[in-house]
């Protein structure tokens, strides 16, 4: 399914779950649980593009993603699923090319609230899932060169951005991969040649502990 579609699909409801789920009483809880993953991290925007109008490359951060969620029942195949975790991004220019290295390293706090479509296949249960993401930095540290920086004040606090997700499900165990468009640019500079957004691949294990 191309991701215009998938949006056109999953949004309405994710929007809608999301709106609905202010009201939702304790007893709609169906279960909550654990998520660990393996993230792929690189961002787009003015500097990638000089970076690479000069001769340099914008290589991926791999890190983890580790945190839990909770799940509401809210019809037969319609779920929604707040989530919070503890999520690794950024990026690696290597010095190359009379480019000097640059690295960033941030580390974020993630809050999504998706809304999940389910239905079988097979002997599994499969799904896609769509909705917003709330992403607050907890840390950001660069290299540049050989020196090793504070970049904190360069970027901004908070970040927004729409996450396309599918996966199947096998009795407690989840398995999925989930994609994070990011919306805003995370730099402070007013320079659109400095300008970031992020972007995060997520391949991402999940235990229902109840």
């Amino acid at each position: 399914m191309r991701a215009s579609r998938m949006l056109r699909w999953l949004l309405p409801p994710a929007l809608a779950a999301t709106v609905a789920v202010l009201p939702v009483s304790a007893q709609s809880m169906v279960g909550w649980g654990a998520t660990a993953g393996l993230t792929r991290a690189t961002l787009v925007g003015g500097f990638p593009d000089l970076i690479q109008d000069v001769g340099g490359s914008v290589n991926p951060r791999y890190g983890i993603s580790v945190g839990g969620y909770v799940l509401f029942a809210m019809g037969d195949q319609l779920w929604f699923r707040p989530e919070l975790a503890i999520t690794q991004k950024g990026y690696r220019v290597p010095g190359e090319n009379g480019v000097r290295r640059r690295e960033l390293d941030m580390t974020n706090a993630e809050l999504g609230a998706y809304a999940r479509r389910t239905f079988p296949l097979s002997s599994l249960q499969g799904w896609v899932g769509a909705g917003p993401v709330l992403s607050l930095n907890l840390s950001a540290n660069g290299v540049v060169g050989e020196n090793e920086i504070d970049v904190s004040d360069e970027i901004v606090g908070s970040d927004f951005g729409i996450g396309l997700e599918a996966g199947v499900n096998h009795d407690r165990m989840g398995f999925g991969l989930r994609y994070v468009l990011g919306l805003r640019d995370i730099t402070e500079s007013s320079d659109p040649d400095e300008s970031a957004k992020n972007r995060g691949l997520l391949l991402v294990v999940s235990y229902a502990i109840r």
